[in-house]
């Protein structure tokens, strides 16, 4: 990536994260894709399962810690958890690429860490949902148990959605006999 792609998509991340602390509605963004779009391959098990940066505005009055929940709704199933954290501070605003804030509990890889996606075969959604809580600490030690105290104990929530398919599934022929994506 060129210093002018740099810049331009630093300026991009900039508008786009003034524009919805304009709205001052509770929200989940990332610098590495947008609402709907692919999730990069580097956030993913083909790649080097780094979880992405994340951030969030606009928190609800009264919200004394977070939680997040990513997961793929469309695993064969149940939901397929990648990644649980609780207990993350009022004061936080985001999470880094790689890092991570608060508590981890185990998720459906059995491992208290990020797990990417990994779909078993065509294009499946992953959530991130982030929730303001009315408690600073969860009691929460199960991925099963998680889920069910955010619900009793959530204010709001936001949800960021990416997409991801194998790479080879998602590439296409086109009439030049190129791949597309």
């Amino acid at each position: 990536m060129c210093i002018r792609d740099r810049v331009s998509t630093q300026s991009t991340w900039d508008i786009r994260y003034a524009k919805i602390m304009e709205k001052k509605v509770f929200t989940i963004i990332s610098s590495a894709f947008k609402e709907g779009e692919m999730i990069p391959t580097l956030y993913t098990h083909d790649g080097k399962d780094t979880s992405p940066p994340l951030a969030w505005v606009n928190p609800p009055e009264g919200t004394k810690s977070f939680a997040l929940i990513n997961d793929d709704p469309d695993a064969p199933g149940k939901a397929w958890v990648h990644w649980l954290l609780k207990d993350i501070p009022a004061s936080t605003t985001g999470i880094e690429q790689g890092k991570k804030v608060g508590v981890e509990v185990k998720n459906s890889f059995g491992k208290l860490a990020y797990g990417g996606p990994a779909p078993p075969s065509g294009t499946h959604r992953y959530f991130f949902k982030l929730y303001a809580l009315n408690v600073e600490k969860l009691a929460a030690t199960t991925k099963e148990a998680m889920y069910a105290e955010v619900e009793k104990k959530k204010i709001d929530k936001c949800q960021l959605m990416g997409k991801y398919a194998h790479i080879e599934e998602s590439l296409q022929l086109n009439g030049n006999n190129q791949y597309i994506y």
